[in-house]
């Protein structure tokens, strides 16, 4: 894949102001301390391992679906990449609507926000510049711990992996992904002008 046009555009990047979504620490802190032994707490906090534990052996062998993937950016933009493509051989053709159909929308009793979800992944609302998962309308994906980000775009056959060095203080999608997703799009619209 050529990458030259993406890493020109890049530079010219208008870089979008700081989200101010509620969807962050702050936010979820609040949560926790008006419920202290409510599902937030629970998710959270049974054990503490985000800031703790994350790292260790035990930790990275476990097997915990939706909270532990360890990859790199490669890594996962190669595994939406197949989300994205019409011949991809993860999941077969009658199974990967179910990708992008809705299954709810409502708030989550976790997070507080309201969410929409598909099976295992999260639908873009596009009110929120911090929950676009793609432009097209059958990108999903999912955000990770302390910034990192995932998602597949079929319409735009694209696969999008993040990952950062530094943990940033959002829920959802963080402001330094939000501005490379617009730098992305950006060439991608320039290049089928």
């Amino acid at each position: 894949m050529d990458t030259k046009p993406l890493q020109t555009s890049l530079t010219k990047a208008t870089g979008a102001g700081e989200s101010n979504s509620d969807a962050n620490s702050a936010a979820l802190g609040k949560i926790m301390k008006a419920d202290p032994r409510g599902v937030t707490n629970r998710a959270f906090s049974n054990p503490i391992s985000l800031m703790t534990s994350t790292n260790s052996v035990a930790w990275r062998q476990a097997q915990i679906p939706a909270a532990n993937a360890h990859t790199n950016a490669v890594g996962l933009a190669k595994i939406y990449g197949d989300l994205a493509s019409p011949s991809g051989r993860l999941l077969d053709q009658t199974t990967l609507p179910l990708c992008w159909q809705e299954q709810t929308y409502e708030t989550d009793r976790v997070l507080g926000l309201p969410l929409r979800f598909s099976c295992g992944f999260m639908l873009s609302q596009a009110h929120r510049e911090d929950c676009r998962y793609g432009r097209g309308t059958q990108a999903f994906g999912h955000p990770g711990a302390g910034g990192s980000l995932g998602f597949a775009d079929p319409d735009y056959q694209l696969g999008f992996g993040y990952v950062s060095q530094r943990m940033g203080q959002s829920l959802l999608i963080d402001a330094r992904v939000i501005r490379l997703i617009d730098a992305i799009y950006s060439v991608l619209e320039e290049k089928n002008e």
